[in-house]
Protein backbone atom coordinates (compact mmCIF):
# COMPACT_ATOMS: atom_id res chain seq x y z
CA UNK A 1 0.00 0.00 0.00
CA UNK A 2 1.14 3.48 -1.01
CA UNK A 3 1.59 6.30 1.14
CA UNK A 4 -0.74 8.11 -0.68
CA UNK A 5 -3.17 5.73 -0.32
CA UNK A 6 -3.12 5.37 3.63
CA UNK A 7 -3.48 8.99 4.07
CA UNK A 8 -6.42 8.40 1.52
CA UNK A 9 -8.47 5.42 3.85
CA UNK A 10 -7.74 7.23 6.87
CA UNK A 11 -9.16 10.41 5.45
CA UNK A 12 -12.52 9.21 3.44
CA UNK A 13 -14.39 8.31 7.13
CA UNK A 14 -12.94 11.48 8.64
CA UNK A 15 -14.26 13.39 5.58
CA UNK A 16 -17.60 11.71 6.00
CA UNK A 17 -18.17 12.36 9.49
CA UNK A 18 -17.18 16.01 9.12
CA UNK A 19 -19.89 16.31 6.26
CA UNK A 20 -22.54 14.43 8.46
CA UNK A 21 -21.65 17.09 11.51
CA UNK A 22 -22.16 19.56 8.97
CA UNK A 23 -25.57 18.94 7.64
CA UNK A 24 -26.81 18.17 11.41
CA UNK A 25 -25.48 21.64 11.94
CA UNK A 26 -27.11 23.15 8.95
CA UNK A 27 -30.41 21.53 9.89
CA UNK A 28 -30.29 22.67 13.38
CA UNK A 29 -29.88 26.21 12.13
CA UNK A 30 -32.89 25.99 9.22
CA UNK A 31 -34.93 24.71 12.40
CA UNK A 32 -33.67 27.89 14.84
CA UNK A 33 -34.39 30.38 12.01
CA UNK A 34 -38.00 29.35 11.69
CA UNK A 35 -38.53 29.49 15.14
CA UNK A 36 -37.32 32.98 14.92
CA UNK A 37 -39.25 33.86 12.23
CA UNK A 38 -42.28 32.83 14.14
CA UNK A 39 -41.63 34.93 16.98
CA UNK A 40 -40.60 37.79 14.78
CA UNK A 41 -43.87 37.15 13.78
CA UNK A 42 -45.33 37.33 16.43
CA UNK A 43 -43.90 40.36 18.10
CA UNK A 44 -44.96 42.26 14.87
CA UNK A 45 -48.51 41.19 15.35
CA UNK A 46 -48.39 42.29 19.03
CA UNK A 47 -47.06 45.39 18.25
CA UNK A 48 -50.06 46.09 15.44
CA UNK A 49 -52.31 45.29 17.42
CA UNK A 50 -50.96 47.77 20.11
CA UNK A 51 -50.70 50.46 17.37
CA UNK A 52 -54.18 49.95 16.38
CA UNK A 53 -55.05 50.42 20.11
CA UNK A 54 -52.68 53.47 20.15
CA UNK A 55 -54.45 55.26 17.43
CA UNK A 56 -58.11 54.08 17.76
CA UNK A 57 -57.76 55.79 21.34
CA UNK A 58 -56.61 59.18 20.57
CA UNK A 59 -58.28 61.99 20.92
CA UNK A 60 -58.89 64.32 17.76
CA UNK A 61 -58.41 62.91 14.13
CA UNK A 62 -55.20 60.94 13.54
CA UNK A 63 -54.48 59.32 10.92
CA UNK A 64 -51.38 57.16 9.28
CA UNK A 65 -50.00 58.15 6.60
CA UNK A 66 -47.53 55.14 3.86
CA UNK A 67 -44.51 56.71 3.09
CA UNK A 68 -46.01 57.93 -0.48
CA UNK A 69 -48.12 60.01 1.57
CA UNK A 70 -51.22 58.02 0.72
CA UNK A 71 -53.71 56.96 4.12
CA UNK A 72 -53.16 54.05 5.68
CA UNK A 73 -55.26 54.29 9.00
CA UNK A 74 -57.56 56.51 10.56
CA UNK A 75 -59.20 56.58 14.20
CA UNK A 76 -62.69 56.74 14.76
CA UNK A 77 -62.75 60.24 15.12
CA UNK A 78 -61.45 60.98 11.47
CA UNK A 79 -64.71 58.41 10.38
CA UNK A 80 -66.92 60.74 12.38
CA UNK A 81 -65.84 63.94 11.32
CA UNK A 82 -66.01 63.03 7.28
CA UNK A 83 -69.51 61.03 7.98
CA UNK A 84 -68.64 57.46 6.45
CA UNK A 85 -72.08 57.29 5.56
CA UNK A 86 -71.35 60.02 2.45
CA UNK A 87 -68.10 57.73 1.31
CA UNK A 88 -65.69 60.27 3.22
CA UNK A 89 -63.80 57.74 4.56
CA UNK A 90 -64.18 55.09 1.84
CA UNK A 91 -62.65 57.32 -0.37
CA UNK A 92 -59.52 57.40 2.32
CA UNK A 93 -58.24 54.12 1.56
CA UNK A 94 -58.45 50.82 3.58
CA UNK A 95 -59.38 51.35 7.48
CA UNK A 96 -56.87 49.39 9.52
CA UNK A 97 -56.74 50.96 12.97
CA UNK A 98 -60.42 52.34 14.89
CA UNK A 99 -63.26 50.20 14.93
CA UNK A 100 -64.83 49.65 11.56
CA UNK A 101 -68.25 51.31 10.82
Amino acid sequence: MTEQTRIGQQRDPLVAERTRELAEANEALRQELVVERQRTEAARRANDLDARVIVASMPGMVSVLTPAGGIDAVNDEVGRILRPDTGGIAAMGDQRYGSSR
